[in-house]
């Protein structure tokens, strides 16, 4: 690598930040001599499977990119929380061919017996299962929290076991008030609670228009079926209305998204439509709107992820704003389109604002405002030879601006990511999919609220962006599973018979 390649890996090394728990501080270990010291093995395994091939992409030639990206991805399938048999076989054959191609590039001396040892790791997964449950970081990880809990050095047992006990006594009524306040607060199963804030907490007053926005989306995406039909009987009005000018498709959903709020309003005020078996006391307390509003810069989620406003975290070495939503779009080719076409497009932007809104006690429900890379007419969106996407700040879609824009998402519909800057065009960020720690997936629930998937998805259902093995089942996120492939066939054969 060249002196301008080596300055610009490091740039890249000194601008990365990770969300808060995930790793060290990685921009402080190469700041002072042009050289990577002070990492620990958690923060080398970091480096290598998020940042290595985004860093040297633009320093080295593809080919020598392309095969160090291959090999940190296996690493990035063996270090999953889910492994599949047939996928782990199929690892073990990239993995000599990646060593094929690396044997064209680099000297002899590069394989000793360490580098060699890769080609083992497959099999070893195969035979021993998940790695974290094999791998000392989080003993280590315990060890550092037992060792604070030592206040009499010359009793340190004592001092464990008595701060132990305290801490499960406190976990415990903690979470028996936590229920006692769920079950104050859930008073409808409309907007389950997603998450808890904290931090600074303010009330304030929504002007027309954000207000608008805000209830425009929890009235789209509530799951209501009460609202679905009542929406499709909107569309059906402005279809009488409009039907000697025979206005478009895109037209319809523009005067749909603008005007359904105050049609729902005064469709429940008349008195015309009391006998109506859809008007409930929920559909009476969406259609008046959010009488109280709150605001924080700090959210926590059931799914494990934690998220912070971009201007709280400005000046922090964490970022915790950054996300990723993919949601079912339609596209139209122009304003005339009778014929859009639907499919999954992926979001990214960055947490701005987050609001509570308080629909008269009734219930309450939590948007995240966001601000979204232009990815509908691809401004802000492009990728490049090796398959990295790329986005750019400065081309913003649904800004606020206008009445019809959406910035606003339930936090249960994203994903987190971070966003390592470009060494050479500053304006261009590479998003790179986190996953939580403490996630734990014990199947799907059967009481699973549908306004936490309309329209989105987790990204790591999307077959985890950043596992590129080719022909590779897609892994399912979940803590610590051995999946054995021909016996979930031999499983589904015996219930279907």
């Amino acid at each position: 690598m060249s002196k301008e390649g080596k300055k610009l890996f490091y740039e890249v090394l000194e601008n990365v930040k990770f969300p808060d728990g995930y790793a060290s501080n990685i921009s402080r270990c190469g700041q002072k001599h042009r050289s990577l010291s002070g990492l620990k093995s958690h923060d080398c395994h970091v480096l290598m499977q998020c940042v290595l091939p985004i860093a040297l992409r633009r320093n080295l030639d593809d080919k020598v990119v392309s095969v160090i990206d291959d090999l940190c991805s296996i690493f990035r399938v063996l270090c999953g929380k889910t492994l599949h048999i047939r996928a782990l076989e199929l690892l073990e054959q990239k993995a000599a061919r990646v060593f094929y191609r690396l044997e064209k590039i680099f000297l002899p001396s590069f394989f000793t017996i360490m580098v060699h040892l890769v080609i083992h790791l497959v099999y070893e997964a195969r035979i021993g299962g998940p790695v974290h449950y094999r791998w000392m970081y989080p003993i280590e990880r315990y060890l550092k929290t037992l060792k604070s809990y030592v206040r009499n050095k010359a009793q340190p047992e004592g001092s464990i076991a008595q701060a132990y006990l305290a801490e499960e006594c406190l976990i415990f009524y903690d979470q028996l008030d936590h229920d006692k306040d769920n079950n104050a607060s859930d008073l409808s199963d409309l907007f389950p609670s997603e998450g808890k804030p904290y931090g600074n907490i303010q009330g304030f007053r929504m002007d027309d228009k954000v207000w608008k926005q805000a209830h425009r989306y929890i009235l789209f995406n509530c799951g209501n079926p009460a609202i679905e039909t009542l929406r499709k009987d909107h569309i059906s009005h402005i279809t009488r209305l409009t039907r000697r000018r025979r206005p478009s498709q895109h037209e319809k959903e523009l005067l749909h998204n603008e005007g359904f709020s105050d049609w729902l309003q005064n469709y429940v005020k008349d008195p015309e439509n009391a006998s109506d078996e859809r008007i409930t006391t929920e559909i009476k307390s969406l259609a008046r709107g959010p009488n109280h509003t709150r605001r924080f810069h700090a959210f926590d989620v059931n799914n494990g992820y934690l998220f912070r406003t971009k201007e709280y975290k400005k000046n922090m070495s964490t970022q915790n704003s950054g996300v990723v939503v993919v949601a079912k779009t339609q596209s139209y080719a122009s304003s005339s389109d009778t014929r859009p076409m639907l499919g999954d497009l992926a979001y990214y932007g960055r947490v701005t604002d987050m609001i509570e809104l308080d629909y008269y006690g009734d219930f309450k429900a939590v948007l995240f405002g966001c601000e979204w890379v232009d990815v509908v007419q691809g401004r802000g969106l492009r990728r490049d030879s090796l398959g990295y996407t790329h986005v750019n700040f400065s081309h913003l879609i649904h800004t606020g601006g206008r009445v019809n824009d959406e910035p606003y998402v339930f936090p249960s519909q994203v994903s987190q990511v971070i966003y390592i800057q470009d060494c050479r065009e500053l304006d261009w960020f590479t998003p790179t999919p986190m996953k939580p720690r403490d996630l734990y997936d014990i199947g799907e629930d059967d009481h699973h609220d549908e306004h936490h998937a309309v329209g989105a998805h987790s990204i790591a259902d999307q077959g985890d962006m950043e596992d590129d093995i080719d022909n590779l089942p897609s892994t399912i996120v979940s803590e610590g599973i051995y999946v054995d492939d021909d016996h979930i066939e031999d499983t589904d054969e015996e219930d279907n018979n």
